[in-house]
């Protein structure tokens, strides 16, 4: 009995700590990606702006 509970308080903590995890990628590794991208896209067009 005493065992399911620190399971059950074990897997609260995983679950609090994956959801702390998803809010970090969502808030610092997407808008970096998206201004990867950003700039991927402005060297490809001002490249092809420049060859054309």
């Amino acid at each position: 009995m005493k065992l399911s509970k620190q399971l059950k308080q074990q897997s609260a903590y995983y679950k609090d700590l994956i959801k702390f995890f998803i809010v970090v990628i969502l808030t610092i590794i997407i808008p970096m990606i998206l201004a990867f991208f950003a700039i991927l896209i402005k060297m490809a067009s001002g490249v092809y702006i420049s060859v054309s």
